[in-house]
């Protein structure tokens, strides 16, 4: 019964920062990369929520999935934030010189 409190607030912010942040990068071409990133992460944030539900209705193997799935999507995004943060460190160090 406390179980869906937690996760609500687990959603909001996991999914809600990453929609955030996507909206703030979407702006700027040259922040393209860490957009489709935050937007990989808040869909793979929600996928296992959604499996949950599928589990209630008696689909149990959704959920397992949708973890999987979820899981995969928010290390890609992690990977594209973070590749994004090292080219651009590079462009401004190969800048510099």
């Amino acid at each position: 019964m406390f179980s869906p409190f937690i996760n609500l607030y687990a959603v909001v912010f996991l999914v809600g920062g990453a929609i955030l942040s996507a909206a703030r990068y979407r702006r700027a071409r040259e922040t393209y990369q860490r957009f489709v990133g935050n937007v990989y992460i808040a869909v793979g944030g929600i996928l296992p929520g959604i499996g949950g539900a599928f589990t209630r209705f008696g689909y149990t193997e959704v959920l397992y999935v949708t973890e999987l799935l979820g899981l995969l999507l928010i290390y890609a995004g992690y990977r594209l934030n973070t590749t994004a943060r090292a080219l651009s460190t590079a462009q401004q160090l190969s800048a510099a010189h």
